[in-house]
């Protein structure tokens, strides 16, 4: 019996991929019309990579992406912290920077290597759950039996709606604002950079190359970008976008024959670049569990795992977004710190470059 996908961003992709990749009959529908041309969820660290290189999509996504080595914090115009990693990894694979839209691309390129294709334009509007299967109704009206369903279909799910599934968690008060611009600047395209009270400012912000004098910022600040063509020479804006910041979690991510991955599970700020990942991560455990018979662990082994990240993630956002002013001596000394500590540079890396 055919196994559903709903939702063919990197994780609905991901899990469609292996699937196939491992000889499971699968069909992928999304509701868009076409895929993606944003670029927002954009560091991918060297674990997904790895995990992704089975299907061939890690090694083209790394061919492709931006190699990052360094880490530069700048509080206030002045940078406070410097950092090459290059010596800690330990092989060959490094984060890359890579905008989204292309990460999808290469993933849906191995897809269909497995005879597989997206089924754009195609909406879902009800999920029945049986004993052994789930009933799925689309907007066409046709209905058809399913072994499993899997839901990627974002932090607004719609599945997980049908299914009674809680999202808990937080709504934040600030607005998050994402952009993605190519910047005339020399800058040093293989680093992470942070920012902090810019130009006199309280707005926090962090920077990540995506291609060669192309870079996606992401702020907790609202819409920056008069603040942002202060500091770098912005040649072209292909995106913007502010939303609504949130750490949320399901609260659990199996009912009966549907299983939720993604962000349809969990949601969290950009932060620190874990959401994809943590994705991605969610679908090829989900597909292990499928392929062994172990789908009744699924739900407490990944709510567990992205607890945890969530956690990780919130401490980070505030760290960077919510830290007083009478912090600011201490945060400095914190980097002198790192800057000084082999063992804490180590401990940063981890930090930075896994879940």
């Amino acid at each position: 019996m055919t196994i559903l996908v709903i939702g063919a961003g990197p994780v609905g992709l991901t899990v469609a991929t292996e699937l196939a990749r491992r000889g499971f009959p699968v069909e992928i529908v999304d509701r868009r019309d076409g895929p993606s041309e944003l670029s927002r969820a954009v560091g991918i660290i060297p674990n997904t990579i790895n995990k992704l290189r089975a299907c061939g999509a890690g090694d083209a996504m790394e061919r492709e992406g931006m190699k990052i080595t360094k880490l530069r914090f700048n509080r206030a115009g002045r940078d406070i912290l410097k950092l090459n990693f290059s010596p800690l990894y330990e092989n060959s694979t490094y984060m890359i920077g890579l905008a989204l839209n292309r990460t999808e691309f290469h993933i849906t390129q191995a897809l269909k290597k497995y005879g597989v294709t997206v089924q754009h334009g195609r909406r879902v509007e009800s999920v029945k759950n049986n004993e052994m299967s789930a009933d799925v109704t689309f907007d066409d009206g046709q209905v058809k039996t399913y072994e499993w369903v899997v839901a990627c279909d974002g932090i607004h799910s719609s599945i997980r709606e049908m299914m009674g599934i809680e999202y808990v968690g937080q709504d934040l008060e600030e607005e998050g604002f994402i952009a993605d611009i190519d910047v005339g600047d020399t800058l040093e395209f293989n680093t992470i950079a942070a920012y902090s009270s810019i130009l006199g400012t309280k707005v926090a912000m962090g920077c990540i190359p995506i291609e060669k004098q192309r870079i996606s910022i992401g702020s907790a600040r609202g819409d920056i970008m008069e603040l942002i063509e202060q500091v770098f020479d912005v040649k072209k804006v292909h995106y913007q976008a502010t939303f609504k910041l949130a750490f949320k979690q399901a609260d659990r991510y199996r009912e009966g024959r549907v299983l939720l991955a993604g962000d349809s599970a969990h949601c969290t700020t950009p932060t620190d670049a874990r959401g994809m990942n943590l994705g991605i991560d969610d679908a090829l455990a989900l597909v292990d569990a499928i392929e062994s018979g172990t789908v009744d662990s699924y739900s407490d082994a990944r709510k567990e795992i992205g607890a945890k990240v969530l956690a990780k993630s919130v401490k980070a956002h505030n760290f960077l977004y919510k830290k007083k002013r009478s912090l600011s001596g201490t945060i400095e000394l914190m980097c002198w710190m790192v800057t000084a500590s082999h063992y804490l540079q180590r401990k940063l890396f981890r930090r930075l470059y896994d879940l």
